[in-house]
C-alpha cells in the first residue's frame, strides 16, 4: 500500500468473463468496435447550378455568394454557384469565390476547374494566388477553431476578408465567420461551446495511501483527472493540496460496510483482509492492530460508470490482499475490458491463500489487460527517508505540477 508493484510473470490458463460490461468511451471494445459513420451534411453537386441563378438580377448573384462567403458557408457556397457563371460583369470574382468553397468542400475536381476557369478569364497569377491564400487562410481558420484556439482561428479568417477584392471589412467578416462557424460546428457535433473536444482520462487510484501514487501519476499524465480510495483517516491529512478527488472509502466488491484492520506503525499494511500480515516491520503483533468499520465501494460499478464519461481509464491496486477478490469480479463482469492498464501489487506472500489462486487471477487479468510495475515511494512523505528533504521535493513537484495543469487549462477553456 505504499506505492511500490511489482507483479511476477506467470502463464497459466486465463479466466473468462461472465460478460462484457463496458460500452462507454473508455471501453477498449469500444473503441475496437466499428461503429456507423456520422452523418454530415450532404455534399453538393459541384457541377449543378443553383436554381435562383438564372433568374437573379444584374449583381444578385454576386452579392448572395459574398454574403455566404463571408459566413463561411462553404456548401452554400458552391451549390449557389454555377460552374460556368456566364457572361457575368463579376465572373472573375464568382469564379473566385467557387474555388475557395470547392476545395473546402473537400472537392478538388471542381476547384481545379474553377481554377482553369479562372486563368481562361484572364485573371493574373497575382489574382489566382490571392483566390488560393484566401481559400487556404479559410481551412486555417476552421482547423484552430477546431482545435479551440479562437483568436489564431479569427487571425485567419480576417487575413482571408483581406484578400477578398471588393469584400467587407476583416474584421467584420472574421466576427461573422467565427460566429457561423461555431454554430455549424455545435449542430454537427464537432465542437463543444468554446473549446475543442480533447480526449479523457482518469487514474483510478485504489490504496492512495499518502498520495504519492496519485502525485507520481499526474506528474507524468498532467492532463489526466484522478480520484483516490483511502480508508485510513490517519493518511486523510496529505491530500488537502493534492490535485486528486480523495474518497474516503475502501476499494472492494460491493458497497458494504467492512472491518478494516489499521497498521498504526505506517499505515503501510492497513487491510480489509482478515488473515493477512499487519505490520511488515514486526513491531505490532496482527492481535494488537486496531480496527474500524470502513465503507466501501463496488469498484466495478465504479469503474464501469467512469467508463461511460472517460476515453482511458487507467487503474492502481494496492489494497493490502483484497485485490484477487476484486480482480476476479471485474474477470466476470467484464469491467477489466474499461481499462487501459492496470498497476497492481500482489500480497500472496503476506496472505494465507493457495499460490494456485494467485497464479490463475495474475494469468486471467494479464490476458485481459497491460499490467505492469508500479514506484511511487520516492514521492512520499511516509517512507523512510528524511521527512523535510521529501517535504521539499514535494512541495517543488506540486508547484510544477499545478503550472503544467494550468497550461492544459488554459487551452480547454480558450
Amino acid at each position: 500500500m505504499a506505492g511500490r508493484t511489482t507483479p511476477p510473470a506467470v502463464a497459466q490458463p486465463r479466466l473468462a468473463p461472465e460478460a462484457a460490461a463496458c460500452p462507454g468511451p473508455g471501453s477498449k471494445a469500444a473503441r475496437a468496435r466499428p461503429g456507423a459513420e456520422a452523418a454530415g451534411p450532404p455534399r453538393p453537386d459541384p457541377g449543378a447550378a443553383a436554381p435562383a441563378a438564372g433568374p437573379a438580377e444584374p449583381g444578385a448573384l454576386a452579392a448572395t455568394a459574398r454574403l455566404l462567403w463571408q459566413q463561411g458557408d462553404w456548401a452554400g457556397l458552391l451549390a449557389l454557384l454555377p460552374a460556368d457563371p456566364g457572361a457575368s460583369p463579376d465572373r472573375a470574382a464568382l469564379l473566385a469565390l467557387r474555388l475557395q468553397a470547392a476545395f473546402l468542400c473537400g472537392e478538388p475536381e471542381a476547384g481545379r476547374a474553377a481554377l482553369a476557369a479562372l486563368r481562361q478569364e484572364g485573371a493574373g497569377r497575382g489574382a489566382q494566388q490571392a483566390a488560393l491564400l484566401a481559400g487556404a487562410f479559410s481551412a486555417l481558420a476552421r482547423g484552430w477553431l477546431v482545435l479551440g484556439e479562437p483568436d489564431r482561428a479569427r487571425a485567419m479568417a480576417r487575413e482571408a476578408a483581406a484578400l477578398q477584392p471588393g469584400g467587407a471589412d476583416p474584421d467584420r467578416v472574421a466576427d461573422l465567420r467565427m460566429a457561423a462557424e461555431r454554430g455549424r460546428a455545435l449542430a454537427e457535433g464537432r465542437l463543444l461551446p468554446g473549446t475543442a473536444r480533447r480526449a479523457r482520462g482518469l487514474f483510478i487510484d485504489c490504496g492512495g495511501y499518502d498520495g504519492c501514487s496519485a502525485l507520481s501519476f499526474l506528474l507524468a499524465h498532467p492532463d489526466y483527472d484522478c480520484v483516490t480510495f483511502e480508508p485510513n483517516p490517519e493518511l486523510w491529512k496529505h491530500y488537502d493540496d493534492l490535485p486528486t478527488e480523495l474518497v474516503r472509502k475502501a476499494a472492494w466488491i460491493e458497497e458494504a460496510e467492512i472491518a478494516f484492520t489499521l497498521d498504526p506503525v505506517d499505515g503501510d499494511g492497513s487491510t480489509l483482509m482478515a488473515g493477512k500480515r499487519i505490520d511488515a516491520t514486526g513491531q505490532m503483533a496482527d492481535a494488537a492492530c486496531p480496527v474500524l468499520t470502513v465503507p466501501c465501494v463496488d469498484l466495478s460499478a465504479f469503474v464501469r460508470r467512469m467508463a461511460e464519461r472517460y476515453d482511458h481509464l487507467v487503474l492502481k491496486l494496492d489494497v493490502e490482499g483484497a485485490e484477487y477478490d476484486i480482480l476476479e469480479k471485474m474477470l466476470q463482469d467484464g469491467t477489466l475490458a474499461c481499462l487501459d492498464r492496470l498497476h497492481c501489487e500482489f500480497h500472496v506472500r503476506k496472505m494465507e491463500m493457495d499460490p494456485a489462486r494467485h497464479d490463475r487471477i495474475l494469468a486471467a487479468v494479464q490476458a485481459e489487460v497491460a499490467v505492469r510495475d508500479w514506484d511511487a515511494l520516492p514521492l512520499s512523505v511516509i517512507a523512510a527517508d528524511s521527512d523535510k528533504l521529501r517535504l521539499q521535493r514535494r512541495a517543488l513537484l506540486l508547484q510544477t505540477l499545478r503550472h503544467i495543469q494550468l497550461h492544459f487549462s488554459e487551452r480547454s477553456l480558450s
